[in-house]
């Protein structure tokens, strides 16, 4: 069994990002078709995605964490992409750390698992100093 860990903060983002003058249904299409598009590339045939939550650690340790994005207006479909995933696809909020600690250390419990490998599936470059699959 091959288990894909999905950032779906990126997911979310990305969709929303992309069709800000389109209805919601184009970001709902173009959800599907990246997570079609990362199962098939991955060759996963299950699945934890993960949304960050509210409460992170890191705003805690530095007020600054991040700080600069503050004034960013978010795409305009953003929420309604993070909810639509929550609900029909059941991606984990993680409240109090971002979805890419949740990747990292659900990627590290199995690491010497040898009947379930995973695979992190996201483009963020800071995920790549997790050991195992990308």
């Amino acid at each position: 069994m091959k288990l894909g860990l999905i950032d779906a903060d990126i997911v979310a983002f990305r969709c929303a990002a992309s069709c800000t003058n389109d209805p919601f249904d184009v970001a709902v299409y173009r959800m599907e078709d990246m997570l079609e598009r990362i199962f098939s590339t991955s060759g996963c045939n299950e699945y934890k995605m993960y949304l960050t939550g509210k409460d992170n650690y890191r705003r805690a340790l530095d007020p600054l964490y991040k700080a600069n994005r503050k004034t960013q207006i978010p795409p305009l479909h953003l929420n309604a992409c993070r909810e639509y995933l929550a609900t029909k696809w059941k991606a984990t909020v993680t409240d109090g750390i971002e979805a890419d600690d949740a990747l990292g250390i659900e990627q590290c419990k199995h690491l010497e698992n040898e009947r379930l490998s995973t695979v992190i599936c996201s483009i963020d470059k800071d995920l790549l100093q997790i050991p195992g699959n990308h």
